[in-house]
């Protein structure tokens, strides 16, 4: 593999002195990010420059470039290439090489070889293994051939940004829309893929009958047609976002009743402890209840004995004090003298008796002790367990019933997801069996033409791989609504849930592209014969808001964006892939390198070209 290490830009200062501004680079992705006019594009005009192009951008007056380098790592040996911007070098590019099978020396930018310099396309053919001349089918009606070279392909894997939001597949060369299908570039790619090129000498290709033109047309329209139509059936619910499989998310669903089943068993067994506890409740409750009127009973008697005392206190006072009472020794009526009684003394029986009474309140006074202290007791045991009743009641309130019921939901949910994923497996299966029966319609029709067929070769070696591809990517890319797809081999371009690309606004079609470049580099590692190794494209996901324009429906949903550069992330092996854009989504990049050009003097890189600012 090989990829871009470093790229070198020299320009002129303001002072006249020499300015060298660089970029490095690393394998896997790279996103430069930024306002525009900070020189993003030119990282795109400088990789063109190289492949052989003219970069006309970087002829800029203001910009003063007088010449491009750039490091190229091809399995650790290193080369170089240097070309001048001056008029009378602009075709020469330098090369210094270190690389096995391609010599150093002055290269040509232009597409046709001479004596003495070789072309800069050969070197990068030979960057992607391809070591000898090529030949490929140039147009249909005569069978023509051409070389190939590597500007005969570069532009599906070097995007700028009037093709990236174009009508145009990125198959295609032109901006222009054209229904015209790029026989050149799909020879090309063909041969990279499978190293077939179809050139046999003498014969000539006859084109296909108008009838079969008919035939074929109408066969879309019912194809494209149908996917419409399921598109807008809402009733199959498919419109809503679904990320898993029926069978993922049937396990999802057995996962769930297994949790729903284990909760509910501990919200049983939570509950039936909590019914344990308001048994012990009631029972300390009552047993508290019992001592307390014991207690009662026992203040009422101790009360009692209480009185008996005071009484025999009083009775015992009166016999003590009986002698200092004035006693009357003669009738007050006659004056006669009065018989003294002789009277007996209580105090030693009040006394008994107040001993009696004194120990039985003693008895009274030690049990009520130990009423009082088991009514304490009863009522701490009690106060425990209704504290423990109460975190369990929370348990079942706050946590228990509502983790049942949470599940509940998620099952409902899930069982809502199953019948749209098996909804969406059946439309996916429908629209195979469409695309099945139109490309088995294409190969009966392609029996009436003699020789080489464009369409033919789509069918046999590009079509299915690519519809494969392409529903992977946009699935994961999480494409709005999406019921299905297929690539058109007159459009050579994909046509989503029956639209065409070119009904789109801008940013879906910017869209589209970048979903159809990342395909055909899928499909160059499943055939694993020659690669690029190289993708470039400037804003693919086409920030409008900072143009100012009027974005209307045209604009990508954030969910969109955010997965399509999740899928760049996730897929950066065995190719190097350079992307160019205003704004970037908020997700996790992980190992991607991220070049932010600011546009702010003082604040980290304003932009490519070192030293200028507008």
């Amino acid at each position: 593999m090989y990829y871009i290490k470093r790229i070198i830009i020299t320009s002129e200062g303001k002072d006249g002195e020499k300015v060298i501004s660089g970029l490095d680079l690393k394998p896997g992705l790279n996103i430069v990010y930024g306002p525009s006019n900070t020189g993003k594009t030119h990282v795109l005009d400088c990789i063109d420059f190289m492949l052989g192009g003219d970069a006309k951008r970087l002829y800029k007056k203001e910009l003063k470039i007088k010449a491009v380098s750039m490091f190229i790592d091809s399995d650790g040996a290193e080369l170089t290439m240097h070309r001048e911007l001056a008029e009378e070098t602009k075709s020469d590019i330098v090369v210094s090489s270190k690389v096995a099978g391609i010599a150093p020396g002055t290269y040509t930018a232009n597409n046709q070889p001479t004596k003495e310099k070789d072309t800069i396309g050969s070197l990068w053919l030979k960057l992607m293994g391809i070591h000898e001349e090529v030949k490929i089918i140039k147009q249909i009606e005569d069978a023509q051939w051409q070389r190939l070279t590597v500007r005969t392909f570069y532009h599906m894997f070097v995007i700028n940004e009037n093709r990236i939001s174009g009508e145009n597949s990125i198959l295609k060369s032109g901006t222009t829309w054209t229904n015209n299908i790029p026989v050149p570039t799909i020879t090309a790619l063909i041969y990279l893929l499978t190293e077939k090129n179809y050139i046999v000498p003498g014969e000539k290709q006859q084109t296909p009958k108008a009838t079969v033109k008919i035939k074929r047309a109408a066969a879309k329209q019912i194809v494209d047609g149908s996917m419409e139509a399921i598109k807008e059936k809402e009733s199959l619910g498919i419109q809503e976002e679904e990320t898993l499989s029926a069978s993922e998310i049937q396990q999802e669903i057995n996962n769930l009743l297994e949790e729903i089943s284990a909760a509910e068993d501990s919200l049983k067994q939570t509950t039936e402890h909590d019914e344990e506890i308001s048994e012990l409740i009631i029972g300390l409750t009552k047993s508290i209840s019992e001592s307390t009127v014991l207690k009662g009973r026992y203040d009422a008697l101790r009360t009692r004995y209480e009185a008996d005392m005071r009484r025999l206190t009083f009775i015992a006072e009166a016999d003590l004090h009986k002698d200092s009472i004035p006693k009357i020794e003669r009738c007050p009526f006659c004056n006669g003298e009065l018989p003294k009684e002789k009277t007996q003394s209580c105090l030693d029986a009040a006394i008994a008796e107040a001993d009696k009474i004194e120990l039985r309140i003693k008895d009274l006074q030690s049990a009520d002790e130990a009423l009082t202290y088991e009514i304490d007791r009863l009522q701490r045991r009690r106060d425990g367990y209704v504290r423990e009743q109460q975190q369990v009641q929370s348990s079942i309130r706050g946590e228990l019933r509502p983790q049942v019921d949470a599940l509940r939901e998620r099952l409902v949910r899930y069982t809502v997801a199953l019948e749209r994923a098996k909804a969406k497996e059946m439309v996916r299966y429908f629209s195979e069996v469409l695309n099945d029966q139109l490309l088995k319609l294409h190969n009966e029709d392609g029996d009436l033409a003699l020789n080489f067929d464009v369409r033919a070769k789509i069918r046999e070696e590009l079509q299915k791989p690519m519809e494969k591809l392409l529903t992977e990517i946009l699935e994961k890319c999480k494409y709005e609504n999406y019921v299905g797809s297929r690539f058109d081999e007159d459009l050579c371009d994909v046509v989503v849930n029956g639209s065409e690309k070119m009904t789109q606004g801008q940013g879906f079609r910017a869209f589209l592209n970048t979903v159809v470049a990342l395909a055909v580099q899928e499909l160059m590692n499943q055939f694993n014969l020659h690669k690029t190794h190289l993708l470039v494209m400037d804003s693919p996901i086409l920030s409008l808001k900072e143009r100012g324009e009027d974005i209307g429906t045209e604009i990508t949903s954030d969910s969109m964006r955010g997965a399509l550069f999740k899928y760049m992330v996730e897929h950066e092996t065995d190719r190097q892939t350079i992307v160019l854009e205003n704004t970037i989504p908020a997700i996790d990049y992980k190992d991607a390198r991220l070049i932010h050009f600011t546009r702010t003097v003082g604040e980290g890189r304003y932009g490519l070209i070192e030293g200028y600012t507008e």
